[in-house]
């Protein structure tokens, strides 16, 4: 997955000041880092051009280093002749700089040059995971840092083609820390055409722009059948692969529910008491209903 997004801008920008021309241009390094990381300092080597009086060189001191977009700190070397070293340590961006210097014994001579601009993801993830449980999915992801970073949306879909929001989840705007988000799905079972779930995390920005960060799958767990394992005087047993509710049923012959009950079940072997005190001896149906699959036996009171 790409850490970041790279757009890399040469705009030169060249200002009169009575009626003569400056500019700076970067030297060094060439190309541009690819990409410019937050936190890691770069050097950068500006030559300047056009100024009223080349020969007497240019005052670094007088050297002003802005960022109209993105933010980064700058220290500023001596100045050689037409080249001046700057060190510039970005923390956000898109990042774009600005320099503006006079010439040394001469009228002052504005310039400006947005060197590189490189835009960071305004996430970065470290994890995104999904753990299928008995009738729901739990959804787990972190990130290290974020940068104006408005929501997560999360998305689903059984085909891994079309997929549909499920939740929205606020994002921690700025941050340099890890922040750990959580989400449960609880409406997975029931929606699933299939075994197979696919989830990914759309992320916006505060100005409107969104991403697709990370894509993960899940396989769901199988219920299997919940089976009636035997009956003995009001008492209902039954056996599931797996834990959770599942609703027992008697019925007479003409489909009239006798007794229900839902059952937290756990996998193996269970039991429970139904009451059939009002019952007349005779022929009935056990119904079992794990909300995926139903099974029915017939019993002799």
């Amino acid at each position: 997955m790409k850490k970041l997004i790279l757009q890399i801008l040469f705009i030169f920008v060249a200002f009169a000041a009575n009626a003569q021309l400056a500019g700076f241009t970067i030297v060094s390094p060439n190309p541009i880092p690819s990409p410019l990381v937050p936190g890691v300092a770069v050097n950068f080597v500006f030559k300047y051009e056009y100024f009223p009086n080349p020969a007497i060189g240019l005052d670094a001191s007088s050297l002003v280093v802005s960022f109209p977009t993105g933010t980064a700190t700058a220290v500023v070397g001596p100045a050689a002749g037409q080249f001046v070293s700057i060190m510039i340590t970005p923390l956000t961006g898109p990042l774009t700089i600005g320099v503006v210097g006079n010439g040394v014994g001469a009228p002052p001579s504005s310039v400006a040059v947005y060197g590189s601009s490189a835009l960071p993801l305004p996430i970065s993830l470290t994890r995104f995971d999904a753990l299928a449980k008995t009738n729901s999915v739990d959804l787990a992801w972190s990130t290290a840092s974020e940068i104006n970073n408005a929501t997560f949306a999360v998305e689903r879909s059984f085909d891994g083609k079309n997929y549909s929001e499920i939740a929205e989840l606020q994002g921690a705007g700025n941050s340099n820390d890890a922040v750990n988000y959580t989400l449960e799905d609880k409406t997975v079972y029931a929606m699933a055409a299939s075994n197979m779930v696919y989830y990914r995390l759309k992320q916006t920005d505060r100005d409107g722009k969104s991403s697709y960060a990370s894509t993960v799958t899940v396989q769901l767990n199988k219920k299997g059948t919940a089976a009636v394992t035997s009956v003995v005087a009001d008492n209902v047993y039954f056996e599931t692969a797996t834990e959770g509710d599942v609703t027992v049923s008697i019925m007479d012959l003409s489909g009239r529910v006798v007794a229900s009950k839902i059952v937290a079940a756990t996998a193996g072997y269970n039991q429970v008491e139904m009451d059939m005190a009002n019952a007349a001896c005779g022929m009935y149906i056990v119904v079992l209903n794990n909300g995926e699959k139903i099974t029915t036996k017939k019993i002799v009171r």
